[in-house]
């Protein structure tokens, strides 16, 4: 006999439950998603602009970051030394508790023999096993039945530190007893740690020993930093957005589109996945162009003016601004990546554009002062309040609108000029306008920098 529940709903009822099962775990997904998203952009942004911090500092913060993400109550920190072939442990947790490595039994300096340890320095791979079995398993292969080291534990998860081709050691995390504990995703969380706490530890490297060249090299590892955390997060937020856009268009053809509320809703969701995504592409792509070439700054200034000018001039809605073009020939050539120096002058074009949101007029000059070239953006808008601008350069500072964009462009503008020795700095703002100078050395100018 049927139960009397069957006969209460109808199979729409049950299309209907199982479609709002898959949004709530789709919901679900997306807050474990930004959980581990935040959780690697807290900890790249301490990393990126913790120059200063010291290897302790560095290790200490990649461990409490780890920790908000997965099971670090067993993990530990392995640094290698290849000139020596030494492996010493520059953090340790077991059962939770932080090991004194300098003085604890077990974690001392070591030559680096046949374990997984090793076998990570070696291969330069990544080693995930997720039951005790499977770590058997790789003991009993013939080129690693040497080790003679700590018991097999079960779930074990270990991976590269890696600058370039260079490894600086491995970070590993395990459950001594408990199979399954760590999946596929950990180890991309995991790894894209590593790489970032590889990227602190050489830039601690590099501070120490360039002085003389810090800002120049300081902005250059930012980047670095910014594109190794990019690189790690876009596949899998794509595939998130991948996810809500189409879950949208399906909710809109289930639900009351005569209410307002729920159609502004799903507005926003979509119109907010999409701008993300455009964001991230964006960014991502002058990251990726890192090898310099000869660099026609006049040019680039030409064609990104013409290219945001057409674009704004697309939609009606965009009010009447007047562009003067002033620039100072000849102007020589500089050694630069040129898709990142593009992003920069559009980034500041197109925001001179937007602050005027009444019309205006954008005029654009350069000039060559003691070698290096000086390019002002000057709009005619209402100003940058004080608050705000002491934030710019310092850290994004996104706009309450979020197809304004995503507030990374004076930041990001800013690391890519220094990486070059360069600079960006707002020289005047009010109530009639701001001007923005750009500053790049030329060939002339390298080693002596910009000073502001």
């Amino acid at each position: 006999m049927e139960s009397p529940l069957h006969d209460a709903f109808s199979e729409e009822d049950e299309r209907l439950a199982m479609a709002l099962a898959s949004q709530a775990a789709v919901a679900l997904y997306n807050a474990a998603l930004f959980e581990q998203r935040s959780a690697l952009v807290d900890f790249g942004r301490a990393v990126t602009f913790g120059i200063r911090l010291h290897e302790d500092e560095v290790l200490e913060l990649n461990h409490s970051q780890a920790s908000k993400l997965m099971d670090t109550n067993n993990m530990y920190i392995a640094l290698y030394d290849e000139p020596t072939d030494t492996v010493r442990f520059g953090l340790a947790f077991v059962d939770g508790k932080r090991i004194d490595v300098k003085i604890a039994e077990g974690w001392e300096p070591r030559k680096a023999g046949k374990g997984r340890t090793e076998e990570i320095i070696r291969t330069k791979k990544p080693i995930f096993h997720a039951t005790k079995a499977e770590a058997e398993a790789w003991y009993a292969q013939p080129e690693h039945k040497e080790y003679t080291g700590v018991p097999i534990w079960a779930s074990w998860l270990g991976v590269p530190m890696m600058v370039g081709e260079k490894v600086l050691g491995v970070i590993a995390t395990y459950h001594p007893t408990q199979d399954h504990v760590y999946s596929g995703d950990d180890l991309t969380i995991l790894q894209a740690m590593a790489n970032q706490a590889a990227i602190a530890l050489d830039n601690a490297r590099l501070f120490r020993e360039t002085r003389e060249l810090r800002d120049e090299v300081i902005a250059t590892k930012q980047l670095a930093t910014l594109g190794t955390a990019m690189a790690a997060l876009q596949h899998r937020i794509n595939n998130t957005f991948n996810i809500i856009v189409p879950n949208v268009t399906r909710l809109r053809s289930r639900v009351d589109m005569s209410d307002s509320t729920i159609v502004e809703i799903l507005d926003i969701i979509e119109r907010n996945a999409r701008y993300t995504s455009t964001d991230i592409a964006r960014i991502q792509e002058p990251l990726r162009e890192i090898e310099p070439q000869d660099v026609d700054v006049n040019a680039v200034l030409r064609d990104v003016v013409g290219k945001v000018k057409e674009l704004w001039l697309v939609d009606p809605a965009h009010p009447v601004v007047d562009v003067v073009l002033d620039l100072d020939d000849p102007i020589p050539q500089i050694r630069a990546p040129i898709g990142q120096i593009a992003e920069v002058f559009r980034n500041l074009v197109d925001n001179a554009y937007r602050a005027m949101d009444k019309g205006g007029q954008l005029t654009i000059t350069n000039c060559l002062t003691n070698n290096i070239i000086c390019a002002r953006i000057q709009d005619t808008g209402p100003g940058i309040p004080p608050q705000i601008q002491q934030h710019l350069f310092t850290k994004p500072v996104p706009p309450k609108d979020p197809s304004r964009g995503a507030g990374l462009g004076l930041w990001l503008s800013r690391l890519v000029l220094q990486s070059l020795g360069g600079n960006v700095i707002i020289e005047k703002s009010g109530p009639t306008g701001t001007t923005m100078l750009v500053q790049i050395p030329t060939p002339g100018a390298r080693g002596k920098g910009v000073q502001l």
